[in-house]
């Protein structure tokens, strides 16, 4: 699927000159311009292909892979030798990013597997477990690192839980955009988020038809 989505965006590329594609490393990394978030570079048979992915009015977020409006804060700041560091004792699985208790890393052998990952929205990541899940934190699993901006949202009802089974929630602003919490973990529509039963407020668990 990363394939398809890196061909789609490839088309239209052209080919700059420079040496940030020159090392095996970096076959298949993007580099993008902090001050200018509209393209990317792509590494490819030691080359580096510039790309215009979105439409006049959007960005490039590397994280989620999509383009996003202009008015949207976003970092497409990929600093690949801090993510090399980050990766360097490991052999092989993921690492904590430590900006943000939202993302992080692919490693093998000791290197930084492009793309930098991102917990789906409502779930943080886990580095005792290697995996996302509920935004929680009372086990301490971030440590010192931040929460993402992303992972809260204030705005009124943003997802609603279905009435008795609180693990599926649709979007309140397109209402056949249904979804479904990882396993455990209910949509508290009140924090607009996925949590666990404790993590639920007393008129949300009677709404969830849920005791704990």
């Amino acid at each position: 699927m990363l394939f398809l989505v890196i061909s789609v965006l490839l088309l239209g590329a052209t080919t700059a000159q420079s040496d940030i594609c020159s090392s095996p490393n970096t076959v298949g990394r993007l580099y993008m311009d902090p001050g200018d978030c509209t393209y990317f570079y792509h590494c490819a048979n030691g080359k580096d292909q510039r790309n215009y992915p979105c439409s006049a009015e959007e960005v490039f977020d590397p994280w989620r892979w999509v383009c996003v409006p202009n008015t949207e804060p976003i970092n497409c700041t990929l600093n690949y030798n801090y993510f090399d560091q980050l990766c360097s004792n490991t052999a092989g699985g993921t690492v904590a990013y430590p900006d943000d208790c939202a993302k992080y890393l692919n490693c093998w052998d000791g290197n930084f597997i492009f793309p930098p990952m991102m917990c789906a929205h409502g779930t943080l990541y886990n580095e005792y477990e290697q995996r996302c899940d509920s935004t929680n934190d009372d086990n301490g699993r971030c440590g010192n690192r931040p929460f993402s901006s992303r992972t809260y949202n204030t705005e009124p009802c943003v997802h609603r839980p279905m009435p008795g089974d609180c693990n599926k929630y649709c979007d309140c602003r397109d209402k056949d955009d249904c979804r479904a919490c990882g396993e455990g973990l209910y949509m508290s529509e009140s924090k607009n988020i996925c949590v666990d039963c404790l993590g639920l407020k007393p008129n949300e668990k009677e709404y969830c038809n849920l005791t704990c």
